[in-house]
This record gives structure tokens, sequence and C-alpha cells, in this order.
């Protein structure tokens, strides 16, 4: 089974149904349906694997933005619902809609693919997706085709350049869609100092019946316990020349599996050397979880030049399973190789260390700046969630500390410190715009010199709000303000003392200010105001200041709705009117179209 992404528009094929758009669309096109029967889009459907089908729409023409086809499936065979995993896109790479609806059998399956813009296409080609199939049987033959409406119409689509929609007929299907729940036999060459690169070696006069010819490969089937291999064409090993054996396994179902197998006959060989291992290392250190493959730059060469196979054996396979390293431990590997004629190469072993796997790990940019001598690491991986824990060692030099955060200046480094129960942890962020690492890095109070020099990097991270403002220290507001305190209004003013005003005016007669004025109707001017004075002059003290909202701003929500905030509503719904009067007569124009 091929594991579909489900990432990419997965959905329940049960729980789907068309949407009201699609099927508008569908019903309502822009002109009268056209049947197509000269140049059927045809059904192409590719098996992945044994259960996983990938659908596609072949021999389109047109560009079309939209389709609607079905296909059902026939034998002992059903769709495997939640498993669909849509290819098709459209050439602006935007939105598609696309559904499917999946009959109660599970056994027919409808598109609707719905798009503004031409659905993506390659060679008449239109990749629809991929979709998994099950059965209660081992191995089935099935078909998968294409499934006819009661009206005839196999598919129908809606042409990009025109808007017109296009019917046809079924979907053709090369071979009658047939196709099997099944997995194809496999055949390969078996471990053989006689198989060299893939070639049957062989010295002239050397006996290859056709029983010994088959015993030259293995068959292997997952579904069929007993499967047929035969072997076709000639080897005369009295000659010496290259020739060609073709080998052919076939399944319970009909399905067939060649492989295609050289044969060299070659002349004798006297006195050839033994062939030589090379790429062995005496020692390998591995850690758990590790990967590791034995062979890998591993090769022996024999007398004529020619690769041959090299063998490893030894109690190593305790600790690796599947290429992975398990268990910690000393262990032995050892080579062996042996060439067509019976000459073995020296054998060579290798001594494999494996170590427990560390409780930390240091990014590979990190690992040339964190000096060892001077930090000790605890734990981590330098990931936000697991930060790389360091110590800073006892006899950790000041000089050479500096020299280390020194080391960090190919990034920002941000540094917050936090002290208890006599040690002082700091968190510290290293960014390069690429990549963040953290670290915490602790030192005992008692090192002085240390603690000095982390908290001389420290920069202060509070932002305005933390900080104590003027707000928070006794300001203006708070201390005795020209408001609060006695003020020139409150002390006795110029205003308070006998002013010329308040004086027998050198004229003594009755002033300005004695006399009734606009002042003396209710006004602002009668609200208390900074200076008490009541003249029918309007001046900032008289004017609202911006102590009377208590916020130096004019105060927005003590001023009336605006016309327009409270037209609103009958704007948005004359809006939608005209979009709806729009949108019918568009409808009009295109049926009469």
């Amino acid at each position: 089974m091929k594991k579909l992404n489900t990432k990419k528009f997965m959905f329940s094929l049960s729980a789907i149904t068309v949407t009201a758009a699609g099927a508008i669309f569908f019903s309502q096109s822009g002109g009268a349906a056209t049947p197509v029967t000269e140049d059927n889009i045809g059904l192409a459907i590719d098996k992945l694997d044994k259960d996983t089908l990938k659908i596609s729409l072949s021999n389109v023409v047109e560009m079309p933005k939209a389709l609607q086809f079905s296909v059902k499936l026939d034998g002992d065979i059903s769709f495997n619902e939640d498993s669909l995993n849509w290819l098709v896109t459209n050439t602006a790479n935007s939105e598609v809609q696309k559904q499917v609806k999946l009959s109660d059998d599970k056994k027919a399956l409808d598109f609707y693919i719905v798009s503004n813009q031409p659905l993506t296409k390659s060679g008449g080609t239109i990749e629809i997706g991929e979709i998994n199939v099950i059965s209660s049987k081992e191995a089935t033959k099935y078909t998968l085709t294409s499934d006819v409406h009661e009206d005839g119409t196999g598919y129908k689509y809606v042409v990009n350049a025109t808007n017109k929609q296009v019917t046809g007929p079924a979907l053709t299907v090369d071979n009658g869609g047939a196709l099997t729940y099944n997995t194809l036999p496999q055949l390969e060459l078996i471990d053989s100092s006689k198989i060299v690169e893939g070639k049957i070696m062989l010295t002239v006069g050397d006996s290859f019946t056709n029983e010994e010819q088959l015993a030259y490969v293995i068959a292997t089937d997952e579904e069929d316990d007993n499967v047929t291999v035969t072997v076709e064409g000639n080897v005369d090993t009295s000659i010496i020349g290259s020739y060609t054996l073709t080998y052919k396994v076939t399944d319970s179902l009909n399905e067939t599996t060649t492989l295609t197998v050289p044969v060299i006959v070659e002349n004798k060989v006297e006195n050839a050397s033994n062939p030589v291992i090379e790429g062995v290392k005496q020692q390998v250190e591995l850690t758990v979880g590790d990967s590791f493959d034995v062979l890998e730059g591993i090769t022996a060469v024999d007398h004529t030049g020619y690769n041959i196979t090299v063998k490893a054996t030894g109690d190593y396979t305790t600790t690796l399973v599947d290429g992975i390293v398990t268990k910690a431990g000393i262990y032995t590997i050892q080579y062996d190789a042996q060439d067509r004629w019976g000459n073995p190469a020296a054998s060579q072993t290798t001594t494999l260390i494996v170590a427990e796997k560390p409780s930390y790990i240091i990014p590979d940019a990190l690992k040339p700046l964190i000096d060892e001598t001077v930090v000790s690491i605890i734990e981590g991986d330098a990931t936000q969630a697991n930060p790389l824990a360091l110590t800073v060692v006892d006899s950790a030099e000041v000089a050479k500390l500096q020299a280390m955060m020194e080391s960090f200046n190919a990034y920002e480094m941000v540094v917050e410190r936090q002290e208890q129960d006599g040690k002082v942890t700091y968190d510290v962020t290293l960014t390069n715009g690429t990549d963040t690492y953290y670290l915490v890095m602790t030192a005992l109070t008692t090192q002085t010199d240390v603690v000095n020099y982390l908290d001389s990097l420290v920069k202060d991270t509070t932002t305005p709000e933390d900080k104590p403002s003027t707000d928070d220290k006794p300001s203006t507001d708070d201390k005795p303000s020209t408001d609060d305190k006695p003020s020139t209004d409150d002390k006795p003013s110029t205003d308070d003392k006998p002013s010329t005003d308040d004086k027998p005016s050198t004229d003594d007669k009755p002033s300005t200010d004695d006399k009734p004025s606009t002042d003396n109707k209710p006004s602002t001017d009668d609200k208390p105001s900074t200076d008490d004075n009541q003249s029918g002059t309007t001046t900032p003290e008289n004017k609202p200041s911006t102590d009377n909202n208590g916020t130096g701003t004019t105060d927005s929500d003590n001023q009336p709705e605006t016309g327009l905030e409270a037209q609103l509503p009958l704007i948005i719904s004359g809006a939608l009117a005209v979009v709806a009067g729009m949108w019918l007569l568009l409808k009009r124009k295109v049926v009469k179209k």
C-alpha cells in the first residue's frame, strides 16, 4: 500500500456531498450542451502498487475549467474511503473546488471539479488523484471503468475560453480497465561467487544445464506460495563469449515478472592472485541511535579487476537492527570475500564501539564555540523546548569565559538573569536570522568574578510599561501640581487680590466688568474655570481645557454619532440590493444567449 499524503485535500468520501455551487454550475452552463463522440476523453489508470491507483483523464484537447465524471469498480473490490489524495490543480495555482460522492456499496465514485481558471494538463492529460482500493481476498482481478448515467452521459466539462458545456459518452479505458489486487512476483539472483557485477561468470567447459541455470535465481511472491519460473536462452560453455538468459516468473493471477541476466564464458585462469578487501577501518565509534551500514565503502577486487561480493559477519548483529545501532557495547565485524575460482581474500576486522546516547546534543554550529574547560554540559539540545544546560566550572577563568561568550559574536545575544538558592542562572538566546539556539548557564553566587562578568551581559529588557513611568513616579500630576497646589488661581491671585477692577477705578465709574454682559448668560464661562474670571471674552482659560476630560486629548466617546454611522445599515442593505439586481440581470442575459 502506498501511504497517501492525507494532508493534501483529504476528504471522507462517505461524508462529502456535491455543493450547491457545483450543482448549479453543471445544470446551468453558458450554453447548450454539445455531445462529443469522435474525440472522446480517456480514463487513464496507473497501478502504483497492489492497492493504490492513480486516476487521470487523457486525450483532453480543450482547456476545461470544470469537469464532472464517474467511475465504477467491478469485482470483489471497493474504494477505501478516507484515502483520496487530490492531484488536480489549475494554471493559476488558485483554489479549485473538488468534491466526490461515493455510492453506498463503495464501488462507484462521482468526481466534481470546479475552477475559475483552466485546469492544469500535461500532454493532454489531467491528473485527478490517487486512491486506495480494498478487497476481502488476498489477491483478485477486477475492473475500473467509466460509469455512464441514465441519459448516456459519461462526462461533461466546461471550456474555459467559451464557457460552453461539452457532454460526452463513456470515458475510454485501455484493456477494458482490467486490474489486479495483487503484488507482482519478484526475481533476484542468488548470492554466489559465480555472480560478479550482476553477471553469471563461467569457465570454458563448465556444466550449465537448465536445472543449473534455474538455480541462479530466487522467486518470491507475497500472495502465492508456489510460483512458476522459466528460463529462455542458449549458452554454449564450450565457446568463449557473452550470452543472455531471460528468467520469467508467473503467479496465480497470470502476472509475470522477467529478469534478464548476462552470462560470460571465459578462458581458464591459472595462478589467479587472491582478491583484496579495501576500505576497512580498525575502529568505528558510534552512539546508540546512529545509523550504520557495515558494507558502506567496503570493496573487494578479484584477479581480473571485477568487483566481488564482500560478506560481513560477527556479533555486531546484536546491536545493529535495520541499520540502526540499538545497544551500547563493543562489537566485532569480520569482512571476507572469495573470487569465482575459490580464492579467499585475507579477512579483515573492525571493532565497533557503541556509546550510550548522551543526555545532550550540541548543534554543529555551536560545537567549536563552547569551551568545555569553562563550562560542563549537562543536558538539552539548544532548542526552546529543551535548552542546552551549561554549568560554569569552579576553576573557570573569567578571561576564558569572556572569550567563549565573545565567540558568539556571529549571533545576536540576549541574556536574562535569575537567582535562587545560592545559584545564578542566565538564559542565553542566540539568533542570526536563520537559526536560534537557547542556552541556560548556571554559576554559584560565590563565583563573584564570573557572576559580575555575566551580569554585565544582561541587557535591560524591561519595556517602558515595565519601567517606572512618569505616571508611576511622583509626577507633575501626583506632586502637588499647578492644579493641586495652591496655584496662581488658588493662591490669592491678581484676580483674588483687590485688583484694579475691585478697587474703585480712577474714574469711579462702573467698568465693563460691572455691566451685564453676554457672560452673564449660562455659558462655558459659568463653569469653574482655571482663573474664575467671568469676562465676556473667550480665553484659553475659559475654554474647556485638557484637564476637563483628564486625558489631555479630546474624548471622542463623548461626541455624538455622525450621520454616516447612523445610516451605515441602510447603505449596506442598498449595496446588497444592487448586487442582487446585477446578478438577476446577468442571469437573464446568459439565458437569452
